[in-house]
């Protein structure tokens, strides 16, 4: 056990602190090095507990696992005591700075809105669960989760941005113009790149509408807040028995305008595929948009 604590680091950052573990993790021994180097660190009660796995997503950008031991006569998985293990997708530090995610769980941990960081990897982190199931499309059209969407995005707002992840300007140019810088507009397979011009036109075009867009919204009266940032279905989590609706998955998190989180929401309605799906009428958004400010 000494041994193994001793790998240790402490990081710590404007007032936050936590530990690191120099690990990298692999894709095809997750549960093995979880159970002989992790565990003991975070869990060291389960040592001679038969350790159970779910897979919660194994995709290009993530791979997420999650570790727990049954209690006896349990039935309701969702509140067993789970530790999650993620580690990031490859090439993923391009576009995604891990660092202002950590300090974003550390200060949300901090306001009761997130489960404890337990460790920073490597390649990956490992932390608490939030109990409950995702959203399904449905969720999201209906008038109740919707309400419930709007108060855990109204609470989110609250938080005090942190001085280290401060911004004179809004997350949201930074992030679309880093996205940019990553594409070229021109791929191998022909189909994309004509698919890319159709839609686009060119880099150039789109950097335009950027600019153009920031320029508007500069007198915009929506305040800088703490943002999700990426509140798609996936990343709201519903658990029947409080009725309360948490959001995870913070990667994209920080100060942001109040609205982007409100519109990107809406903007989910189409779904996650090429094919649009239903949006929502006037009506319904003014009554999001309402429940989102009203903390």
């Amino acid at each position: 056990m000494e041994e193994e604590m001793s790998a240790l680091e402490k990081r710590s950052e404007s007032g936050l602190s936590w530990n690191y573990l120099p690990l990298t993790l692999e894709r095809d021994s997750l549960s093995q090095t979880f159970t002989t180097q992790i565990l003991p660190l975070v869990r060291p009660a389960w040592r001679d507990c038969h350790v159970q796995t779910k897979v919660f997503t194994d995709g290009i950008t993530n791979v997420l696992l999650g570790f727990y031991v049954s209690r006896e006569g349990s039935r309701d998985q969702e509140k067993e005591d789970i530790v999650l293990l993620r580690m990031n997708g490859e090439g993923t530090e391009v576009f995604l700075d891990r660092r202002a995610e950590i300090l974003v769980m550390l200060s949300l941990h901090n306001a009761n809105l997130v489960p404890p960081l337990y460790l920073e990897l490597a390649n990956g982190l490992c932390y608490g669960y939030i109990p409950g199931r995702p959203f399904t499309m449905d969720d999201m059209q209906d008038d109740v989760m919707m309400q419930r969407t709007a108060r855990a995005v109204a609470r989110l707002h609250a938080v005090p941005v942190p001085d280290t992840l401060r911004s004179p300007q809004p997350y949201v140019w930074n992030k679309i113009r880093q996205f940019l810088n990553t594409v070229t507009g021109s791929f191998t397979d022909l189909h994309k790149t004509q698919k890319f011009q159709e839609i686009f036109g060119s880099l150039a075009v789109v950097s335009e509408e950027v600019d153009a867009l920031q320029m508007e919204l500069r007198q915009s009266e929506s305040s800088l807040v703490f943002c999700h940032n990426d509140l798609l279905c996936g990343n709201l989590i519903f658990d029947s028995s409080t009725g309360n609706v948490s959001m995870v998955d913070y990667e994209y998190g920080g100060p942001n305008l109040a609205a982007y989180d409100i519109g990107n929401h809406f903007c989910e309605f189409a779904g996650v595929s090429l094919e649009r799906g239903p949006y929502l009428g006037s009506a319904v958004r003014a009554t999001m948009m309402q429940g989102s400010v009203n903390r």
